[in-house]
């Protein structure tokens, strides 16, 4: 079940780098605000459903033994399955919300968002002060 596992965790980081990505594009071109990054994740639901859906269809016949029976890897194939049902829901709801929190917070607190992958760790915007002259 552990191979199950790391198999599952690959899909789920796919998906969410795809829905990340989506969202980065649309707050770019359209700007930040709830309404685009909800138009954004709607947009991807039915990509990210449709390819779960399949995924899971393809499995279950594995899973509980439909056209013949192999027991050793009936575990890996159930933890891939179910945690593809599991994981994607969480990937269709948490991932946006997070990205909205992680945004804001990167507005909250003045950074570029290429200092957070470690480039220039630390340094602040340009802000330019007005002069009292």
């Amino acid at each position: 079940s552990l191979l199950g596992m790391l198999g599952l965790i690959g899909v789920i980081v796919n998906d969410t780098i795809v829905m990340i990505d989506h969202l980065n594009e649309n707050c770019r071109s359209r700007g930040f605000s709830i309404d685009v990054m909800s138009t954004a994740a709607a947009e991807r639901f039915r990509p990210v459903i449709l390819t779960t859906l399949t995924t899971f269809a393809g499995l279950i016949p594995t899973a509980y033994g439909f056209g013949g029976d192999i027991p050793s890897i009936r575990p890996m194939v159930l933890v891939m399955a179910w945690g593809l049902i599991f994981c994607t829901t969480i990937t269709l709801g948490f991932t946006p919300v997070l990205y909205s929190i992680a945004s804001k917070a990167v507005k909250l607190t003045n950074l570029e968002p290429e200092n957070l992958l470690g480039k220039k760790a630390g340094t602040k915007r340009n802000v330019k002060k007005e002069s009292k002259a």
